[in-house]
């Protein structure tokens, strides 16, 4: 993910949210978002 852009992250976030892969991209989202803080 491109750092500096929390909004576009909520954004596409809102938008998988209607997606049966919501759960598993949230996932892997979390993943790295832990790895770069």
């Amino acid at each position: 993910m491109v750092e500096g852009q929390p909004s576009r992250q909520r954004e596409l976030l809102e938008n998988l949210g209607h997606s049966p892969l919501h759960q598993s991209i949230q996932c892997a989202l979390d993943e790295q978002i832990m790895k770069e803080i």
